[in-house]
Parts: C-alpha cells; sequence; structure tokens
C-alpha cells in the first residue's frame, strides 16, 4: 500500500520527461517542404529524391511526390500562396520559408546547412 504515495508523483515525473523529450527534431516545420517528380523507382534520381524526401521530414518538414494528383494540386496550390507560381515547373524544388532552391545538388546543400544549423541550436 505504501507504495501508492509514490505512484502518482512518479506517473507526473514521468509524463513530464516524456513530453520533454525530443521536441527539437519532431517538431513540424510549416516551412519546409519538398517537391519531386520521379516514376522510375530503380533509377538513381528516385533513390536520390527518397533519400532527401527522408531528411526532409527528419527536420520536421514534408517531402511529396507530384505523380500524384494531390501532392500536385498542393504543390501548386502551395505555390499560388507564396506568389511563386512562375518556379511551379522547377523540379525538384524545396521551399524554406520564402527562399526556394532548385535541382537536387542544392537542395541537399540546404538540407546539409539545416541539418548543421538545428545541431547547433541543440544544446
Amino acid at each position: 500500500m505504501s507504495y501508492r504515495r509514490f505512484l502518482l508523483p512518479w506517473l507526473i515525473l514521468s509524463v513530464f520527461i516524456l513530453s520533454c523529450s525530443g521536441k527539437e527534431k519532431t517538431e513540424p516545420s510549416a516551412d519546409l517542404q519538398f517537391f519531386y517528380l520521379e516514376l522510375c523507382p530503380g533509377c538513381e534520381e528516385y533513390e536520390t529524391a527518397d533519400r532527401l524526401a527522408e531528411q526532409v521530414r527528419s527536420l520536421g518538414g514534408t517531402a511529396s511526390n507530384i505523380i500524384h494528383d494531390e501532392d500536385a494540386a498542393a504543390m501548386k496550390k502551395l505555390l499560388e500562396e507564396k506568389g511563386l507560381e512562375r518556379i511551379a515547373h522547377a523540379l525538384p524544388l524545396l521551399l524554406v520559408e520564402k527562399n526556394f532552391f532548385v535541382g537536387y545538388e542544392d537542395i541537399e546543400s540546404e538540407i546539409l546547412r539545416l541539418k548543421e544549423e538545428l545541431a547547433t541550436e541543440l544544446p
């Protein structure tokens, strides 16, 4: 029966610790989107796009292959909202806040910069 005295404080402490851990990397970023168009799963470009998509997601962003109609529509809408309709055919495309990067090489460089920036911000 005496263990019940410690149960509530232990539960509260556990919930607090779990809620604080890992927030730096898991908070979604509405200002980081990666759009690409790849059709051939065995091709090198597809593998590059898939790898970069995972990296963007690990930073809290979103990644979409616009071969899917709903992803293409979401990209079009987002570009219209940001006033960037002129780059609608520029793929692959990474949007970071008000900046954009086109091409796998530039996108990879920006993702690396974002990861380094995040690493310096962490305690």
